[in-house]
């Protein structure tokens, strides 16, 4: 199982990525990603105030940032679309105990994430936020885990929080968990 990402299966996993999303390279952005490439160009043009709409700040940001290093370039987006996809598939993948299951889990999550997101052709903020929230999770199910992990897992939950507000829940129910297994543990 050491070896099954630094085999082909990561390449499998790379190239179902970029050929699901390939046919909607070309098609308009929409839903949740146009609000904040909008809310990102005004941080950038200086207008912090003009479109706040509940959504997460920190995001924006992101956005914010992809727009000032692709010089606006709406189609890098598409391309930051495939690598959220491929890398919450690869964490996906290494949630299992074997080659089969774990290539199987990664194709099946990008497959459905994609097609069944109108068509596949957006990034949602539950496609980001998974990857943090998938984190949490290796480190959680590890046979030991120490304090240094504890505090890796409350930073991505701390994360997910900052992508989805209401992923707090998520992160309440999870730190009285962990409570318990420190407890447990001593």
């Amino acid at each position: 199982f050491k070896n099954f990402f630094l085999s082909k299966e990561i390449l499998i996993i790379l190239l179902f990525s970029i050929l699901v999303k390939i046919p909607d390279i070309n098609i308009a952005l929409r839903g949740d990603i146009e609000t904040y490439i909008l809310m990102g160009d005004s941080y950038l043009k200086g207008e912090f105030h003009r479109y706040f709409d509940n959504k997460s700040q920190f995001v924006t940001s992101i956005y914010a940032s992809i727009l000032y290093l692709s010089g606006n370039d709406l189609r890098v987006f598409q391309l930051y679309g495939i690598i959220l996809i491929f890398i919450s598939g690869f964490l996906i993948g290494k949630v299992f105990n074997n080659k089969k299951n774990s290539l199987l889990a990664a194709i099946t999550f990008i497959f459905f994430s994609t097609l069944f997101n109108d068509g596949g052709n957006y990034i949602m903020t539950e496609h980001i936020v998974i990857i943090p929230i998938l984190i949490s999770y290796l480190i959680l199910i590890k046979e030991k885990v120490s304090k240094i992990d504890f505090f890796v897992i409350g930073l991505m939950l701390s994360l997910s929080s900052l992508i989805r507000q209401n992923f707090l829940i998520l992160h309440l129910v999870l730190t009285l968990y962990l409570l318990i297994k420190i407890n447990k543990n001593n």
